[in-house]
């Protein structure tokens, strides 16, 4: 139950059948629907910044809690349409999640996205005993980051999330991003209420700072800490505690069979 959530069988758009929710966090709620165009399943992403916006149970229409919100929110809807529209044209990045549309109603901004059957790294971890094999970490890593680089190169586009929880391999073995254009990355400095929430151990120093840009490199850092999490099961310190001289064991020296090459 999400008291933010629109009710199940909810005819959006005239097209989408909502139905449950498929996850959720402090900006948006993704639920599972049936696209009655194409008759078939997607996944429907909506922007409902918590402790920003209410909705009366059994209701539709997002409502701003307060106008000292009502800035940070319009702010952060134009920028959230801003990115699926530049999202949608990453069609070819096989490994990027699939934004088939994305509109505005119920006074606020919706992706459609496709609907993914499988699991994360996270869950994939746990069905291994705690880490991923070497090799199939190195493949699912290696294609990852490719679809980072052209993503990176191409239209200027930052994750700033990537983590085991964002990395999904599904049914037929596709490797897939996920959680592109979600509202925390591209809000901006000119939100306050509407910050970055970022992942503690997967953040690169610059994200613990509001001044500092981020780049490309924000994601790198991310992934290589990913990797080296779903090998061995240890995760890196967090980068302000290495700051402070906390070391991280060297990825070899927890796993043998990883050579120095892989671990630097």
């Amino acid at each position: 139950h999400n008291p933010l959530r629109l009710p199940e069988q909810f005819l959006l758009a005239n097209r989408y059948i909502i139905g449950r929710i498929l996850g959720s966090g402090g900006f948006g709620i993704t639920y599972k629907a049936f696209d009655l165009l194409n008759q078939c399943y997607c996944a429907v992403k909506e922007f409902v910044p918590i402790g920003v916006v209410a909705r009366r149970e059994g209701g539709f229409q997002v409502t701003v809690s307060s106008k000292a919100n009502l800035e940070d929110f319009e702010h952060g809807k134009n920028r959230f349409m801003q990115e699926a529209g530049v999202l949608k044209k990453l069609t070819d990045v096989a490994e990027v999640v699939q934004i088939m549309d994305y509109f505005m109603e119920n006074n606020t901004a919706y992706f459609v996205m496709e609907y993914l059957e499988g699991a994360t790294l996270k869950q994939l971890m746990a069905a291994f005993g705690g880490k991923i094999p070497l090799k199939d970490a190195m493949m699912i890593i290696q294609q990852v980051g490719s679809a980072l680089d052209q993503v990176h190169r191409r239209e200027g586009i930052f994750h700033r999330d990537i983590s085991p929880d964002n990395i999904m391999v599904t049914k037929d073995n596709r490797v897939k991003l996920i959680d592109f254009g979600n509202a925390k990355h591209i809000i901006g400095k000119k939100s306050q209420t509407l910050s970055v929430i970022l992942k503690h151990w997967y953040a690169p120093p610059e994200q613990y700072s509001s001044t500092s840009s981020q780049g490309s490199y924000t994601d790198v850092y991310s992934l290589a800490v990913t990797f080296y999490y779903i090998v061995t099961g240890v995760m890196v310190p967090n980068a302000p505690d290495r700051f402070n001289g906390d070391e991280y064991c060297a990825l070899h020296k927890i796993e043998p069979s990883v050579s120095i090459e892989v671990s630097e």
